[in-house]
């Protein structure tokens, strides 16, 4: 995969990410309210406003990493690991010396990689 291809799907899976995150107006707790006297059973209601409420921002960032890292959610830390050395070799700024361009790229590219690469070994204590 190309840099710029890389570049692209990075910025596509954060644009996914973010309108997933905002269009999910439709699930707020004033539409709960509304909605929760349809039930006889209180543990239905609240099991229906737990499985409608938009991810969380923190589960959001994590997938945002995830997709940087080019894994799936929930790939654990040696899958992780993995990957981040793989793409840290691929995308290394050291390789793009001579473009400007694609050197500038790069840097950013690698500075999202360690970002995702430290929240995860924090996240794992490793």
């Amino acid at each position: 995969m190309g840099l710029f291809k890389r570049i692209k799907n990075i910025i596509r899976s954060n644009i996914n990410s973010k309108q997933s995150f905002y269009n999910n107006d439709c699930y707020s707790d004033t539409n709960f309210e509304n909605f929760s006297g349809n039930f006889e059973d209180s543990d239905i209601d609240e099991q229906i406003k737990s499985s409608l409420k938009p991810e969380s921002s923190a589960d959001a960032l994590e997938r945002e990493y995830y997709a940087n890292l080019e894994l799936p959610y929930g790939a654990d830390f040696n899958e992780i690991k993995a990957s981040y050395k793989r793409l840290l070799k691929k995308y290394h700024p050291d390789k793009f010396y001579g473009n400007p361009q694609k050197l500038e790229i790069a840097q950013e590219v690698v500075k999202k990689l360690n970002i995702a690469y430290n929240y995860f070994e924090q996240k794992y204590n490793k």
